[in-house]
């Protein structure tokens, strides 16, 4: 039986009759009650109940090609209900430019937003230099960064508002303390989760249906105490800079921990799955300790 990290979503959702009990009790709800309280809500009722996150969401997949028809036909939306979002959708996205352009964000989530997307917008508008694009196509691919960066920032600031302490998440590892903070979340859910809500390309690897943003940090928890337990990686996790090669259920995956400070702890800077070439690179120089259940760990030699 592979290995279950932690239930897909159980985390997250609890029962509703709970929460509207606390609601008409008037006790505030945590974040991850306001986050289950939004899910509970149709469509129609999101904006009447301040569930301006779970609605773009939902208009976020709703406006992808691929996905678009299937939604329409499962919610039976007629012309006049489309046509009303897709214009709620576009004042959402225009409030979030007004936004995200800005350099002078406290909120430590918003300012490394902004810093990846001004990065990608960047690299727009060199691109559209040097290959010469046309001004549609280059509009367009600003008007999917935008949109995208806002459905990012809302999937990270649900995993900070719900597991996050301090502005991170604290695990342990190697006889170390490991923490998730703002940067590395935004830029592992910029750069390597959700190919298919893009609509533009980019050079990353992406994770499969294994690894869920939500549920990412427990499931590195789970992961590390696995190796912990094998022993196998016991005292690597020294130096300034150091990474982690691991196996899950047949893809090749790095971590890369950089030292905070001169004590034994330890900052995730970035997380994903390897590509092909690094792949073929990693086999033919790692040996590879099998742990069980659809896990393994990849070690030099």
């Amino acid at each position: 039986m592979p290995l279950n990290l932690v239930p897909h979503r159980d985390y997250y959702y609890q029962t509703e009759a709970a929460i509207f009990q606390k609601i008409r009790a008037g006790i505030p709800l945590t974040p991850l009650e306001q986050y289950t309280h939004c899910n509970c809500f149709p469509d129609i009722a999101l904006l009447t109940h301040n569930c301006f996150d779970e609605l773009y969401t939902r208009l976020y997949w709703q406006a992808r090609p691929q996905f678009r028809e299937e939604m329409i036909r499962i919610k039976g939306k007629g012309e006049s209900r489309l046509h009303f979002e897709a214009m709620v959708y576009e004042e959402l996205i225009k409030d979030w430019e007004k936004e995200i352009i800005k350099s002078n964000a406290t909120d430590p989530l918003l300012k490394k937003s902004h810093e990846e997307t001004n990065n990608e917008l960047k690299q727009l508008a060199h691109e559209a230099i040097v290959k010469t694009l046309p001004q549609h196509e280059v509009d367009y691919r600003r008007y999917e960064i935008i949109s995208w960066s806002k459905y990012r920032y809302i999937s990270a600031k649900m995993i900070a508002d719900i597991l996050f302490t301090n502005n991170e998440y604290e695990t342990t590892f190697d006889n170390g303390k490991v923490v998730l903070d703002v940067d590395g979340l935004m830029h592992i859910v910029s750069g390597h989760f959700a190919a298919r809500a893009k609509l533009y390309t980019n050079s990353k690897s992406h994770f499969s249906q294994d690894f869920y943003h939500e549920d990412m940090p427990m499931q590195l928890q789970a992961i590390f105490t696995r190796i912990d337990a094998s022993a196998l990686y016991k005292g690597n996790l020294t130096g300034r800079n150091t990474k982690l090669v691991f196996e899950f259920r047949g893809i090749i995956y790095e971590i890369f921990f950089r030292r905070i400070g001169g004590n034994n702890r330890y900052r995730i800077k970035t997380f994903y799955p390897a590509d092909d070439e690094k792949t073929v690179s990693i086999v033919g120089s790692h040996h590879r300790h099998d742990l069980g259940n659809g896990l393994a760990l990849f070690m030099p030699f």
